[in-house]
């Protein structure tokens, strides 16, 4: 997979239309946890707008929950290629959310993808629980 910093002009202008668009939080991180670009709905769920593009997450959005800022940092560093779980804070809304690395031809972690869903607003299955894409590897 082409890494965010890699797109062409017209392959970065399909991305953040899947990104404005998305019903879900995304928001895509460079291997430094850097901001490279969010989400709409990340945007409604945090205090991050597209002036945040460079910064460090932590510096633009200091409320990130401990057990996210951990799970994002072993990604990051290449200890766990993608961790699903839920934040166990009570200020946190998301009810799942899927952290993966985005990996460069040689297998380095190139940027991570921090991905919710916000459950209060959207379709549970029978058994109450949001359907939510599992990732089958680590994506190239």
């Amino acid at each position: 997979m082409t890494t965010p910093a890699e797109l062409g002009q017209s392959d970065r202008v399909v991305l953040e239309t899947v990104l404005r668009e998305a019903p879900i939080g995304v928001v895509v991180l460079d291997r430094e946890l850097r901001i490279d670009c969010a989400s709409r709905a990340a945007e409604a769920d945090g205090p991050l707008t597209p002036a945040d593009a460079g910064r460090r997450l932590f510096e633009a959005w200091p409320g990130v929950p401990d057990d996210v800022v951990i799970a994002l940092r072993r990604v990051a560093c290449g200890r766990a290629s993608n961790v699903e779980m839920r934040s166990e804070s009570p200020d946190w809304r998301a009810d799942r959310m899927t952290i993966s690395a985005v990996t460069d031809a040689a297998g380095n972690v190139a940027h991570v993808i921090w991905m919710w869903s916000d459950a209060s607003g959207h379709a549970r299955n029978g058994n109450g629980v949001v359907p939510w894409p599992r990732l089958p590897r680590p994506l190239r």
